[in-house]
């Protein structure tokens, strides 16, 4: 082989670690041109400032090249130093596109295979690794834990948020209640959930004795936390069970990192299963992250990084600075559709209808993203394709291939992770709030859902979902919000300032087109005619709304990234960390500083006393339910202390009821917003809602109109689903059935049963007051053996379709008076007219119990 090298004239040359010229010297395919501006300026000012700090984040607009920035960054440090270097993915489906990705630009890269060692070449230093996150961390790691961990230069974590999703993941332990057959039949009761349901069934009734029934009887939505004492406790016994199946599937990747810290972990158990989280993910377990030399986090310009700060460790420095390119303030075009807001008729049912039927003609990607495979029936019953996980595959490449694209694709819980460019999708359909699906999630989202972290969570998974269609700075897509809970939060301003600068203007520019629709609408156009010529003229490239578009865009000025929430996150981590050192005082002290110094709700307070009540359990057990009953008291979604729990009695609303009504009204700024929130609470009063969702929209409604209301069985937990007090010593208590099927016989004993003790707890807590007893269910003829300790009317579907008819149409009168200046009197006379009045709500809305057996 010839060496060509010695008959050079000048000297041979030395490696390259300026990243710009690095990529001048690749061997790149024919179609890949010069670095974009912003490219070079990110690959510059690195190269030439921050090359020797240990962690930094590349924060730029979708479709900027962040891969290709990656893997220059890790080019230049192999280059420099050796040794081995790792490109990381969020997803396993995303190894393979950025593998032959390098390739197409002349990378040395490597990835690993399944059930074979990690490539020669990585450990060489000759090649970069392209893996997945979930490769390194796992507690069978091929990078191995603790002291054994593989050294390495440099990393690379691309969508460092969902990253942090899936490190999450990797660190929990998740056990389904049911074990099932190789044809899907269920053949018995996991050991682990037994054992462990078992164990603690005790703690698990303190804490909600209907919950618990609904749990024991197998409701998938039905959940409590294990509280801390509790599991502190038992925590010897759960390390047995679990030991004892450190070999199944299930268990043998998480046990590693979890098996000598189950104290400090949160457990979780529903009806369909149970799931073990630490507090804090132990990342120091992961050497290879945890020590690598050089760490660099690709973050988008629309998400808030402070949540990296507890879920990656990172300082609050590195989120304030990010590398950035301030010469471009917006990127891609989106068209953002609220249609509930252009005409009631094109609520979710409508949306769903018309693009989810199938259509050969449909030249263009139509994609849908819910947040649970229970929002995915009516999209199944129209013909969309329902992207599962053995089948996601299939769905993305018919998405992106032409002549495959008749039927619309829904993702369940995929807002991260799945790239839709171009024709593969021009309409993007956002169908509900985006909450997780872990038990977790549920938890903590039931717990502390009015929080400035759980709305920065969502935000940031709302911004993850609306960028799933738009990845580059030409890309273009129609986006429709639909979803009541998913309209409030993007439509309010106190939520929609979470939202990136972007993100808002986008909203801005979607609101004023929705005006302009609602005029052609009003001039005798149909609303889905209108929706549709919208979303023709995004998609068939109107010029008018091109320029119209980016008129409005260049409006937003290039700023540096505000985050929101750098002091809470700071401050959990570092209590956090405090604690696990032993520092139990510094750690109740880090979160008392919080408190006071810091504005949040009294509920949010409340969760954070818990916190101190955790931290206290380990040296005093006296004053941890202290911190914990005044955690309580401020929270009634936390733990019920072990001792020191009284139910507060539900007093009636100052002044009158036609006053509180005002209060409630005079706080929206138009009648727009009033609509809107009204809207929020009468969608999800139907059967069909999932239980918890239909008993706070319940308590809501009281709310609006003029009481005051609880939700007992979740707050104080026990007692009924919803109580009103309608007045001094007059009250009406709810149980709720929402999940009940519409074609339901009969009522069980069971339910009669869950009536007649929600009674019981009333009478004991609320002795000689006045009660109406409502139950809603489907049915009003009593079952086999079911039966009433005292009156109940039923709310059926059609006397609650006849409550919520009439409350729409009660709130309509606002829209022709002044929010700000209302009259008590008038207010009334709405209510007398629209069959309101607290006798009507008592007696005409239920039908009399029918005892007759149907059997």
């Amino acid at each position: 082989m010839v060496d060509f090298s010695k008959r050079l004239n000048k000297p041979k040359r030395e490696s390259v670690l300026d990243p710009v010229e690095i990529y001048a010297g690749l061997d790149r395919k024919a179609d890949k041109g010069e670095l974009r501006k912003v490219q070079a300026h990110v690959l510059s000012e690195w190269h030439k400032r921050l090359r020797t700090q240990r962690d930094v984040i590349v924060k730029l607009h979708t479709g900027q090249g962040k891969t290709l920035i990656g893997l220059l960054l890790l080019q230049s440090k192999l280059n420099e130093k050796g040794g081995r270097v790792a490109y990381l993915c969020p997803t396993i489906q995303l190894i393979e596109q950025t593998y032959n990705q390098a390739l197409d630009f002349g990378f040395k890269v490597c990835k690993p295979e399944q059930g074979e060692p990690l490539p020669a070449e990585f450990h060489d230093g000759k090649a970069i690794l392209i893996t997945s996150v979930q490769k390194l961390f796992n507690g069978r790691t091929q990078f191995k834990l603790h002291h054994q961990s593989l050294a390495l230069s440099a990393l690379v974590m691309d969508d460092s948020h969902a990253c942090v999703d899936s490190i999450r993941d990797a660190v929990s332990l998740r056990v389904p209640r049911s074990v099932y057959d190789s044809k899907g039949k269920v053949t018995g009761t996991h050991p682990i959930y037994e054992k462990l349901f078992n164990l603690f069934s005790g703690a698990l009734r303190e804490q909600g004795e209907g919950t618990f029934q609904e749990i024991e009887a197998k409701k998938a939505n039905a959940l409590l936390a294990v509280p801390y004492w509790a599991w502190k406790e038992r925590v010897l016994e759960v390390t047995r069970t679990i030991a004892g199946h450190d070999e199944d599937d299930l268990v043998k990747f998480v046990w590693p990192i979890i098996k000598d810290r189950l104290a400090e972990c949160l457990c979780v158990i529903s009806g369909a299963g149970l799931e073990i989280t630490p507090y804090l993910a132990p990342l120091e377990d992961f050497g290879s992250f945890w020590k690598a030399e050089t760490r660099i986090f690709m973050s988008a310009t629309v998400t808030d990084d402070s949540f990296l700060i507890k879920g990656l460790r990172l300082s609050p420095e590195t989120i304030t600075k990010p590398l950035t390119y301030p010469k471009e303030s917006w990127s891609g075009e989106k068209m953002i559709l609220i249609p509930s807001l252009i005409d009631d008729q094109l609520d979710r049912g409508a949306i769903v209808k018309e693009f989810g039927e199938p259509n050969q003609r449909r030249t263009v990607g139509v994609a849908a993203l819910v947040p649970s495979f229970k929002g995915t029936k009516d999209w199944e019953k129209y013909g969309a394709t329902i992207a599962r996980k053995d089948t996601i595959e299939d769905a993305l490449n018919a998405l992106r291939t032409a002549g495959r694209r008749a039927a619309a694709v829904v993702f369940v819980n995929r807002y991260d992770g799945i790239d839709l460019p171009d024709d593969s999708c021009r309409l993007l359909i956002f169908d509900g709030m985006p909450y997780g699906e872990s038990l977790i999630d549920q938890y903590l989202q039931a717990s502390r859902g009015d929080s400035e972290s759980s709305s920065i969570r969502l935000a940031r998974s709302i911004e993850q979902g609306l960028g799933r269609s738009v990845r580059g700075e030409k890309d273009f897509s129609v986006v429709l919000v639909v979803g009541t809970d998913l309209v409030d939060f993007v439509r309010q301003r106190c939520t929609r300032a979470y939202l990136s600068d972007q993100t808002r203007q986008q909203i801005e520019i979607g609101l004023e087109t929705a005006e302009a629709a609602t005029e052609e609408i009003k001039a005798g156009k149909s609303p889905m005619t209108a929706l549709r010529e919208l979303i023709q003229q995004c998609i068939g490239r109107d010029q008018g709304w091109k320029d119209f578009y980016v008129e409005r865009m260049d409006q937003l000025k290039a700023e540096e990234p505000k985050p929101k929430g750098l002091k809470v996150f700071e401050s959990e981590l570092e209590a956090e960390t405090e604690y696990l050192s032993g520092n139990v005082d510094r750690a109740i002290k880090t979160l008392q500083d919080l408190l006071d110094t810091t504005k949040m709700e009294e509920s949010e307070r409340g969760f954070y006393l818990q916190e101190m009540a955790r931290y206290q359990d380990r040296s005093s057990k006296a004053k941890s339910n202290e911190y914990q009953k005044a955690a309580h008291k401020k929270n009634r979604f936390l733990f019920k202390p072990v001792e020191g729990f009284t139910v507060e009695k539900l007093a009636p609303a100052a002044g009158k009821r036609a006053a509180n009504i005002a209060v409630w009204v005079s706080a929206f700024e138009s009648f727009e917003q009033l609509k809107l929130a009204v809207e929020l609470i009468l969608t999800n009063l139907s059967f069909g809602v999932a239980a918890e969702t239909f008993e706070k929209s319940l308590q809501k409604l009281g709310a609006a109109l003029g009481y005051t209301a609880e939700l007992p069985d979740r707050q104080w937990k026990a007692g009924p689903d919803n109580l009103w007090c309608l007045q001094q010593n007059d009250y009406l208590l709810i149980e709720c059935k929402s999940e009940v099927l519409t074609d339901r016989a009969e009522i069980y004993k069971e339910e009669s049963g869950q009536m007649n003790n929600a009674c019981g707890w009333f009478h004991r807590n609320y002795p000689g007051a006045n009660l109406t007893r409502l139950l809603v269910i489907p049915t009003n003829k009593l079952g086999h053996g079911a039966a009433f300790n005292e009156s109940v009317g039923i709310v059926r579907g059609t006397e609650l379709s006849r409550l919520v008819r009439n409350v729409r149409a009660f709130f309509q009168e606002f829209s022709k008076v002044d929010l700000h200046d209302l009259n008590d009197a008038k207010i009334q006379e709405f209510l007398v007219i629209h069959k309101l009045t607290n006798d009507e709500i008592k007696s005409g809305y239920q039908k009399d119990v029918y005892a007759g057996s149907v059997r």
